[in-house]
């Protein structure tokens, strides 16, 4: 499968707005949303190298994809699209901000 990257939103170390809430009215504001993020940050020093974010992406991706066969964010999402999405940073600069899967509850 294809890895796909969210485009940048401008301005610096903006992260990309990835879809807007739509409310479902008569419910109470924790499940009013049609769609749950679920977001993993990752942290670099400054000086990390291209393999080290590599790494990094996969223990990521891998660690996001346990939380949605796991219990408690399956529970969270019922009724919803579950949107798993890795950012990383190295330094203060984001150098990632990736969709990783969706998947409807």
């Amino acid at each position: 499968r294809a890895r796909q990257v969210l485009p940048r939103q401008p301005g610096a170390g903006a992260c990309p707005r990835v879809l807007r809430l739509l409310p479902v009215p008569g419910q109470d504001a924790l499940s009013r949303c049609l769609a749950q993020l679920h977001l993993e940050f990752k942290h670099l020093k400054k000086g990390a190298k291209k393999a080290e974010i590599e790494a990094q992406r996969k223990d990521g991706i891998a660690q996001l994809k346990r939380y949605a066969k796991g219990k408690k964010v399956p529970a969270l999402a019922k009724g919803t699209t579950l949107h798993l999405i890795l950012v990383q940073y190295r330094g203060p600069k984001m150098v990632n901000c990736e969709l990783v899967g969706e998947k409807a509850y």
